[in-house]
């Protein structure tokens, strides 16, 4: 008998040392760009502490995991992360996920969850949005195309929801709403490509002017983008263990240094000299790097593999070095030293061979022209002082307002129309004359918010002529009796 205790004793103290044991989820670190807590209000602070940013507007609230932050559906409410290069996600696959707990559907057919801004104002290369109808919008530029992706299944209100948004190349894009699962119909094949120009956004956009009208009411929590599409697997472990960054952990402290890149010159102008890198190891997994310039540190970037840089000198030779970075503080020795010249100041002076890239017939430039002008406002890649004559200019839609004639959707009343316009002296959602003076008009926002004024208008007259019948109808019965 006391042989058998014995063993159960040893098979209870064997059972407890396997539960103490800390599960290793360091495969999160691998591919991870930033991951946002969002536990408190006086900054955004990026877990891997590169790309940290500031919150306005926001409150702390409990969250799913720790604390959340709070939006109120308007631009002042949101948190704003300067543009980077490990940010713009320029490749093949990416992942992203949110804890959300929406307090109201989304404003105008969709409200700003987080964005990666570019071009025109209301446009956005990545992000994900909540709808009115309490979906969620998954949108990729794919090869220069926005390609958006709308769930079926819903992230209700006032209830927290795990999102995790997954594309890859040649793949079908996923969309994981807590455990159920919305595969697309379609796949792309292609790069994703990312204006460097905007910052990322959480709860609205970068720009008052679409954000007044699609900003999101309610809490947000847990943001994580990585630039790999993570397995079905990593996915699931996400959900069913609901696990935030602090559970990124090899269960064990991390000494060991990532090892050296190796940095070559790619090219260079009068001012800029661009730098590329093969990407270092690391036994958990490379977060970013260090840039140097002559010793001195130039830039602290994410998991990227190429930079460049700027504000040189012509005719000077400069030395560049690069380490790794892992999420544990570890750092790589240098890698090897490229010397480079920038270019003499006469060099490409009226020729612009420098800048521009011949291939077929096709002439191309990867930053900004101005023409009749000097400078380029920030967030476009072409700026005309003068008349420009065309047969057609086509833009590119994808939130065209057809939500207006779905079942459940709230047509403001006459009587709210008028008292808008006689409170604001303009119609609701669209622009004050001020503020086109001043921002000037986005084409492609115009014909949408013009179209869907043109569609309510029409339901209105609808229903008149609804009402028109039965009057007549009415007195044609009053008059046979």
């Amino acid at each position: 008998m006391k042989r058998r205790s014995n063993i159960l004793y040893l098979i209870v103290l064997a059972c407890i040392s396997l539960n103490g044991q800390t599960t290793d989820h360091s495969n999160f670190l691998n591919g991870l760009v930033s991951a946002y807590a969002l536990e408190g209000t006086s900054a955004i602070t990026d877990e891997l502490g590169i790309n940290n940013g500031t919150v306005t507007g926001a409150t702390v609230v409990p969250g799913n995991l720790g604390n959340a932050l709070n939006f109120t559906g308007s631009y002042t409410s949101r948190a704003t992360i300067p543009t980077s290069g490990s940010l713009d996600l320029n490749g093949t696959e990416t992942t992203f996920m949110v804890d959300i707990y929406p307090t109201a559907v989304g404003q105008s057919g969709r409200s700003i969850i987080f964005q990666k801004a570019e071009g025109s104002i209301g446009n956005y290369i990545y992000g994900l949005a909540y709808s009115n109808a309490r979906t969620i919008r998954f949108r990729n530029n794919i090869d220069g195309v926005q390609r958006d992706f709308l769930s079926t299944t819903v992230a209700p209100l006032n209830t927290w929801s795990r999102i995790i948004c997954v594309w890859k190349s040649g793949e079908a894009r996923i969309i994981r709403i807590n455990s159920a699962t919305d595969v697309e119909g379609v796949v792309y094949t292609g790069t994703q490509g990312v204006s460097p120009t905007r910052d990322l956004t959480i709860g609205s956009y970068d720009v008052s002017g679409p954000a007044a009208i699609r900003s999101f009411t309610g809490r947000i929590d847990n943001v994580m983008i990585w630039n790999r599409a993570l397995t079905t697997e990593e996915q699931n472990t996400l959900i069913n263990e609901n696990l935030g960054f602090s559970d990124f952990n090899t269960g064990s402290t991390d000494t060991q240094n990532p090892s050296a890149p190796s940095l070559s010159g790619t090219g260079q102008s009068q001012t800029t000299v661009d730098l590329s890198w093969n990407g270092a190891t690391d036994n958990v997994g490379v977060t970013g790097y260090k840039v140097f310039k002559d010793g001195t540190l130039e830039a602290t970037l994410g998991n990227v593999s190429a930079y460049q840089v700027t504000g040189l000198t012509a005719s000077t030779s400069y030395n560049f070095t690069v380490r790794a970075l892992d999420a544990a503080g570890n750092e790589s020795s240098l890698s090897n030293v490229v010397s480079v010249t920038t270019d003499s100041a006469g060099g490409s002076s009226g020729g612009g061979s420098t800048v521009w890239t011949e291939t077929g017939s096709t002439a191309s430039y990867a930053g900004e022209v101005a023409i009749g002008t000097s400078s380029v406002p920030t967030g476009y890649k072409l700026a005309v002082d003068g008349h420009i004559r065309t047969r057609e200019i086509r833009v590119d839609q994808d939130t065209w307002p057809d939500y207006v004639f779905a079942k459940g959707y709230n047509l403001p009343s006459l009587e709210d129309i008028q008292k808008h316009i006689e409170e604001k002296g303009h119609l609701p959602n669209m622009p004050s004359a001020k503020e086109a003076e001043q921002q000037g008009v986005d084409l492609g926002e115009m014909d949408r918010l013009l179209l869907k004024q043109i569609e309510e208008l029409m339901l209105h007259i609808l229903d008149q002529e609804k009402r028109i019948k039965e009057l007549e109808s009415q007195n044609l019965t009053n008059r046979t009796h």
